[in-house]
């Protein structure tokens, strides 16, 4: 479990940054050599990395990493990171760039795919800023959640910092799309 801690960094800049600008690399490559929109070739990286994610975790699970034997809780819990991390920031970065430009739904979904990297690299920098900062304030048993008597171990400092990492991650996307849209239009 040390090493998984200590690794914890990693895959969060894999699941976030690592993710984002791969998805958007292929769907800009793919949108470039062929006439398809550019929502169909960011659907066939998504689908591409899905899949390299969930044989991932597949084998994880096969593997059983876990010291009571193979688990399905990494499958679940990568599809929920896959769909948080993918879904979530490209719709509401859609959402955002028609609303704030006269953006066709294809050019905005366009833009918001290329803000998406920037915003999962503010999020990132959430995760790293409360593992720099409030890993040692917070310890078990000091500043947990409780409900009725019963606390969870999750302290409030990490409840903070998946919300404001989801935020960064949802928000962003859609304001760093409004952005590279606007500065596309100047020119």
């Amino acid at each position: 479990m040390a090493l998984l801690a200590e690794l914890g960094l990693l895959f969060a800049f894999a699941l976030t940054v690592g993710v984002s600008a791969s998805v958007t690399l292929g769907a800009h490559l793919l949108h470039r050599r062929g006439d398809a929109p550019f929502g169909s070739a960011l659907r066939v990286a998504l689908l591409a990395v899905g899949a390299l994610s969930l044989l991932g975790a597949v084998v994880w699970t096969l593997v059983g990493w876990s010291p009571r034997g193979p688990s399905v809780t990494p499958l679940v819990a990568v599809f929920v990171a896959f769909l948080a991390s993918t879904v979530l920031p490209l719709t509401a970065g859609r959402y955002l760039v028609r609303r704030a430009s006269d953006a066709d739904s294809d050019a905005a979904l366009r833009f918001a795919a290329y803000g998406w990297p920037v915003a999962m690299l503010a999020a990132f920098g959430v995760y790293v800023a409360y593992w720099a900062l409030a890993q040692d304030i917070y310890h078990p048993g000091n500043g947990q959640i409780c409900v009725v008597g019963r606390c969870t171990g999750i302290t409030v400092a990490s409840s903070v910092t998946v919300l404001a990492g989801l935020l960064a991650a949802v928000l962003g996307t859609g304001l760093a799309g409004v952005g590279l849209r606007a500065s596309a239009t100047k020119r």
